[in-house]
C-alpha cells in the first residue's frame, strides 16, 4: 500500500526531470540557431533547420549535396538524410551499405538519388528513398558520378570512364539478374590516359571529363565518339561546370578557361594569381573565381572580362547568391556578404558554430551546416520564392491571391517553431488570413 502511494510521485519526478531535460535541450539548440535580429539588420531571415540521422558519439557530417528541391546530408559512416530544401521537411534517411564507408556525394536526376559506396552505385527513388537497384561495378571510381535520362557515368583511377544504361540496369536488377549479367547493361568504356578527377558533365549530346595529366576530354554520349580533347599546362582538379552555352575549366596552371562545348574551341581565358582548385560558380551572366590563396573575382561570362576582382578578399567559400549579394565564407567561419556589382564587403556575421560550407549555385537559398548535423536555411526576407539558377524551367509555377484589399497576396507559410508546435493551418477559419510566426531565438553571436 505505502509502494502505490508513491508510485504517483515517482512518476512526477520523471516527469518533471524529462521537462526539464527537454528545455536544457531546446535552450541549447536555440543556441546554436543564427539570431533573427542580427539576421534582420541584413536583410536576411532563418527559412528552416533540421538534423540529420546520425550517430552523434562517431558520426560526422562529411558532405551535403543541394539540388533544387532537395538537400541530402552524408555521414562518414554511409548515413543519408534528405531534405525539401525549402520547408525543411525530412524527406527519407537510409543507410545504404551494411558497412561503414564514406560515400561519393549524392547525384541525381529528375527520378533517382545515386550514391556510391566502394565497388557499388545504389539507386534511391529520389522523393522517398525506397533503394531501386544496386549495381557492382568493376573498378573503384574516382568521382562521383553522373547522371541524365538514360545513362550512368563515372570515371576510375585508372583513367577509365564507364557508361551504363539505366533501363537495363533496373530491369537486370528486378529478373535477379545481377551481378551475373552487370556486363551487358554497360553501354560503353573510355579510356583516358591518368586518372579521372573530375565528375563528368552531361552537355546535350556529349559528356565531359578531365583527367590528371591536365586534359578535358569530350565524348558522344552515346556511342563514346572522341569529339575533341582540350590540353592545359596543369591538373584539373576543380569540377567543370557550365552554363548551358559555355563549359567552364579550372586548372592548376593559374587560368580558368571558358571551351565551346561542341568544338573545343577557346572562348576566353582568365588568369589567376593562384592556382584554382574550387570550381567555377556560373551566376547568371558573372563567372566567380575563388582561388586557393583567397579572394574573389567576378567574370563576364560571354567575354571574359573582368568585372571586379578583390585579390584580398578573405574567401574560402562560395554559399549562394542572391540577385545583388554574393554570400561566401572565410577561414575564420564568418558570412561574407558581397556586393554582386563591385564586389565590395557589405558586412561579416560570425558563424563559428558552423563548419560545413556547402556550395549552391543553383539557387539563392544559404545553407549552413556543422558536423553534428545541424543545417540551417537562409534567405533574403523579400524573396520568399528561391531564383533558380541552374535550371530555372524547373521552378514550380506559384499562383497568386487576392487579398481582401484587392491586392495580390503577400503572405506565405512560415518555418514551425521547433520548440513549440504551431496551430495546424486547417483549424484556423478559412477566411482569417495567416500570420507569419515570429520566432524569438537567442543570440548566436
Amino acid at each position: 500500500m505505502k509502494l502505490s502511494h508513491q508510485m504517483p510521485v515517482f512518476r512526477l519526478f520523471l516527469f518533471v526531470l524529462c521537462l526539464t531535460g527537454l528545455m536544457d535541450f531546446s535552450s541549447a539548440q536555440a543556441q546554436q540557431l543564427p539570431n533573427p535580429q542580427v539576421l534582420a539588420r541584413h536583410g536576411l531571415k532563418l527559412g528552416w533547420w533540421g538534423y540529420a540521422s546520425i550517430n552523434p558519439k562517431r558520426d560526422k557530417i562529411t558532405s551535403v549535396s543541394i539540388t533544387e528541391d532537395m538537400v541530402f546530408m552524408q555521414t562518414n559512416s554511409g548515413h543519408i538524410t534528405a531534405f525539401d530544401a525549402e520547408t525543411g521537411k525530412r524527406m527519407w534517411a537510409v543507410k545504404p551499405t551494411s558497412f561503414d564507408t564514406v560515400p561519393y556525394p549524392v547525384t541525381t536526376n529528375r527520378e533517382l538519388a545515386i550514391i556510391v559506396a566502394g565497388l557499388k552505385v545504389y539507386a534511391h527513388d529520389r522523393l522517398t528513398g525506397q533503394q531501386l537497384w544496386e549495381l557492382s561495378i568493376p573498378q573503384y571510381p574516382s568521382t562521383s558520378v553522373a547522371v541524365d535520362t538514360d545513362r550512368l557515368y563515372f570515371g576510375t583511377l585508372d583513367g577509365t570512364l564507364f557508361a551504363y544504361d539505366l533501363r537495363k540496369i533496373k530491369t537486370l536488377f528486378e529478373a535477379g539478374k545481377l551481378p551475373q549479367y552487370t556486363e551487358s547493361a554497360e553501354v560503353w568504356r573510355y579510356r583516358a590516359s591518368q586518372e579521372i578527377t573530375t565528375t563528368p558533365i552531361v552537355d546535350g549530346n556529349v559528356v565531359l571529363f578531365a583527367s590528371r595529366n591536365g586534359s578535358v576530354y569530350c565524348v558522344e554520349a552515346a556511342t563514346r565518339k572522341l569529339m575533341f580533347r582540350f590540353e592545359t599546362d596543369a591538373p584539373i582538379m576543380a569540377p567543370l561546370t557550365t552554363n548551358g552555352k559555355s563549359v567552364f575549366v579550372a586548372s592548376r596552371d593559374y587560368n580558368n578557361y571558358a571551351i565551346n562545348p561542341r568544338n573545343g574551341t577557346v572562348l576566353w581565358h582568365y588568369v589567376s594569381g593562384f592556382p584554382i582548385d574550387n570550381s567555377p560558380i556560373p551566376i547568371g551572366d558573372q563567372i566567380l573565381l575563388t582561388p586557393r590563396g583567397g579572394g574573389l573575382a567576378s567574370i563576364n561570362a560571354e567575354t571574359g572580362l573582368t568585372n571586379w576582382d578583390d585579390s584580398v578578399a578573405p574567401v574560402e567559400h562560395f554559399l549562394a547568391a542572391s540577385k545583388k549579394r554574393i554570400f561566401t565564407s572565410d577561414f575564420l567561419r564568418n558570412m561574407i556578404i558581397i556586393d554582386r556589382s563591385n564586389g565590395n564587403i557589405e558586412a561579416k556575421l560570425p558563424m563559428q558554430l558552423f563548419n560545413v560550407w556547402p556550395s549552391n549555385p543553383r539557387t539563392d537559398r544559404i545553407f549552413l551546416a556543422n558536423e553534428a548535423g545541424l543545417i540551417v536555411m537562409l534567405h533574403e526576407e523579400d524573396q520568399e520564392f528561391p531564383i533558380y539558377y541552374t535550371s530555372p524551367e524547373l521552378r514550380p509555377l506559384v499562383p497568386e491571391f487576392a487579398s481582401e484589399s484587392g491586392n495580390p497576396a503577400t503572405d506565405t507559410p512560415t518555418p514551425n517553431n521547433p520548440f513549440q508546435p504551431t496551430k495546424p493551418a486547417d483549424d484556423k477559419p478559412k477566411d482569417e488570413p495567416k500570420k507569419p510566426v515570429v520566432i524569438p531565438f537567442p543570440s548566436a553571436f
